[in-house]
Order: C-alpha cells, then sequence, then structure tokens
C-alpha cells in the first residue's frame, strides 16, 4: 500500500469576485496580503490566494468597497461580493458665460438634468448628454479635422 502526501501549500485556493448588485465578475481587483498584492484578478474575477502570507485577506478595487476577509472562512471557488461605492456630487451649472454662476443668478431659462438621468443614458461625455436633451445642437469634431483648422488659423495669422 503506498500513501501519498502533497504539501498544504501546493493546493491552490481560488476565489471569483463579483459585483454585489449584477453579480458580473470583476476584473482588475487587487488581492492583498501582508500589504502586498499576491494576485490581479482577470476578467473572469478569479484570482489565485493560495500564497497569501497572514490570513486576513484584503480586496480592493477602484469604485468599490475595500472588503476583507479571513482566509480560513473562505472555500476553494467561493464568490466574493464586493458592492460599489456610491458618490454624492454637488449640482454642476453648464452656462455660456466665461464665469461661474449659481442656478439663482442667472436669467435664462435654465433646464436641470438630473443624475438619474445621466445614468440612464450612460453618455460617454457632456457633449453626449446635452445632444440628448434634443434641445441643444452639439457638433463633434474629430482631432484630425481639429488639428486642420489651427493649422488653417496658423496659416492665416502670417498673411
Amino acid at each position: 500500500m503506498i500513501v501519498g502526501f502533497m504539501p498544504l501549500y501546493l493546493i491552490a485556493q481560488s476565489v471569483q469576485l463579483i459585483d454585489k448588485s449584477t453579480h458580473n465578475p470583476l476584473a482588475d481587483v487587487a488581492v492583498m496580503s501582508d500589504n502586498e498584492i499576491i494576485a490581479i484578478t482577470g476578467l473572469n474575477g478569479m484570482a489565485n490566494i493560495s500564497t497569501a502570507k497572514v490570513e486576513m485577506i484584503v480586496f480592493n478595487k477602484m469604485g468599490y468597497e475595500t472588503t476583507s476577509i479571513l482566509k480560513s472562512t473562505i472555500s476553494d471557488g467561493a464568490k466574493i461580493e464586493m458592492l460599489q461605492k456610491t458618490y454624492d456630487l454637488n449640482p454642476v451649472v453648464v452656462s455660456g458665460s466665461r464665469f461661474p454662476d449659481s442656478l439663482r443668478t442667472l436669467a435664462q431659462q435654465i433646464n436641470v438634468i438630473s443624475s438619474s438621468e445621466i445614468a440612464f443614458q450612460n453618455a460617454m461625455s457632456t457633449a453626449d448628454v446635452l445632444q440628448n436633451t434634443g434641445e441643444v445642437l452639439v457638433q463633434k469634431v474629430s482631432l484630425a479635422e481639429v488639428v486642420r483648422c489651427c493649422e488653417v488659423l496658423k496659416q492665416a495669422e502670417f498673411y
């Protein structure tokens, strides 16, 4: 009868980091042990924590609450949920004047776009948000067009 023993440190212990609300895998989560990064999750949210030197494992991702868990309480293949941080932002007034004004002091009619409307639109820029209102014409140009215009203006200064 042959009995074999495998050292405990050779057994891999992996976990998957997921978003608590959507349950989607989280990429680029830093997995830390003793203030050292021991792994970074890939697109599938998986990380190997078997190389952790101390019992406390810390999971850190920008835009998410930092999560700390004892290694002994994590089973192999466990799914660890991370909660998104929320930020309260002050209102922003976009106006056509050169100087910042408060909403109360402006004489023009102001349309307010709420944060829930902006989140629903999932716009890439402020220009997209303004264009989606249907009340502002936003003309987008490529970087090449901007460079050409600058060259034309630069040549016009010399003549």
